[in-house]
């Protein structure tokens, strides 16, 4: 599994589990948090969506990798 489809997977079962008020909403279009995301990546609003909420996903260069696999 990629770190974009765990993004997606993460996001969707937290909401599933959170009562309405505490869900996280997906990302508008803005300039994406992480700078190897661009908008229109199938899995931007998601990861976009996770970082704003405050869940640290990211690499200490400020990158993301989507495509790269889980490891761990």
């Amino acid at each position: 599994i990629s770190r974009g489809e765990y993004a997606k997977l993460l996001f969707l079962t937290y909401n599933k589990l959170m009562p309405e008020d505490k869900q996280i909403h997906l990302a508008p279009s803005a300039a994406p948090f992480f700078k190897d995301l661009k908008t229109d990546d199938q899995y931007y609003q998601y990861v976009q969506a996770l970082a704003n909420a405050g869940f640290s996903i990211g690499y200490e260069d400020n990158t993301f990798h989507a495509e790269r696999p889980i490891t761990r």
